[in-house]
């Protein structure tokens, strides 16, 4: 699973994808396939930390530029 990756526990990616934390644990634990689903919401959340950390830069940038453009 990619919490280490994501530096977050099961708990908090179960509540970010929308699982229970008892079907993510099953599926790691017992070593079954990730579901397409899980595999899907999983990337999606990635996507939405990377959108957001690149709308956080642009704001600084934006902020930045206010201020030496006053």
């Amino acid at each position: 699973m990619t919490c280490n990756n994501l530096s977050i526990t099961i708990e908090e990616l179960s509540e970010a994808i929308g699982y229970e934390t008892k079907i993510l644990n099953d599926t790691i634990n017992d070593n079954i396939t990730i579901t397409k689903s899980i595999s899907k919401a999983v990337e999606l959340y990635r996507k939405n930390i990377e959108l957001e950390e690149k709308l956080k830069e642009s704001e600084n940038i934006k902020s930045i530029l206010k201020k030496w453009l006053l």
